[in-house]
């Protein structure tokens, strides 16, 4: 299984790179929850944003425990906030 993984604004900057193809662990069914745990062991840095938000296929998610399937895109970023 390979996902796309994108990040954006602070969270590229923190990780150093816009995108990267990932290989979760088949251990369980990934969701983009444990994506993300997976994600924070690889790039450490991830563990100090205390606030990120994420989209599963171009939608914005309220339910992180999404199952995530071969060939989807998670988008990993700060909060949106408005003005």
């Amino acid at each position: 299984m390979m996902i796309n993984i994108l990040f954006f604004a602070r969270l590229r900057e923190v990780v150093g790179r816009g995108s990267i193809q990932y290989q979760p662990s088949l251990d369980k069914l990934p969701t983009v929850k444990t994506v993300l745990e997976e994600i924070k062991i690889q790039f450490k840095q991830l563990n100090d944003e205390k606030n990120i938000s994420a989209a599963l296929n171009q939608e914005l998610l309220s339910d992180w425990n999404m199952p995530v399937k071969d060939g989807d895109e998670i988008a990993f970023f700060p909060p949106i906030t408005g003005g």
